[in-house]
């Protein structure tokens, strides 16, 4: 039996098409999402509800898990948001950045952080820490790139 591809459930998924021919590519689902790898990173975490618009309280203007959340650095932040106006820090996982399906230009700014992870902008995405499964034999773990 073929396993069903987890990208046919997310009806934006159709952005990350010009990634979709490089070996590196994966994706599958997380934390009810959709998590895009490209070159061993976490590049895009797609998201589709429409529903939740509060957290901790407050209520937002657009809802906040229904779009894309865009794993870097804070420190990245700025220079980011600066390039790509339409971006917001994500207001739950304040680390990364988002792109709410509601923002005035969200389909022209995802095609552009798809172009952007094609050029390898090292802003854009984290590598995956590692877990128990990835240490050696001897218990120490083994080193891995950081962003």
């Amino acid at each position: 039996m073929v396993a069903k591809n987890p990208i046919n459930d997310f009806s934006q998924s159709w952005l990350f098409e010009p990634l979709m021919d490089d070996p590196t590519f994966f994706a599958k689902k997380m934390f009810g999402g959709l998590a895009v790898y490209f070159w061993g990173k976490l590049v895009f975490l797609l998201t589709e509800d429409e529903s939740d618009f509060t957290w901790k309280g407050k209520t937002f203007p657009f809802a906040i898990w229904n779009g894309i959340l865009i794993p870097t650095d804070r420190s990245l932040h700025e220079s980011l948001e600066a390039e790509f106006s339409d971006l917001v820090t994500h207001p739950v996982l304040g680390k990364w950045l988002y792109l709410h399906l509601s923002a005035p230009n969200y389909e022209t700014t995802a095609k552009a952080l798809v172009t952007a992870i094609l050029r390898r902008d090292t802003r854009l995405g984290k590598f995956p820490k590692m877990n128990s499964k990835t240490q050696s034999k001897s218990g120490k773990k083994l080193l891995s790139k950081k962003n």
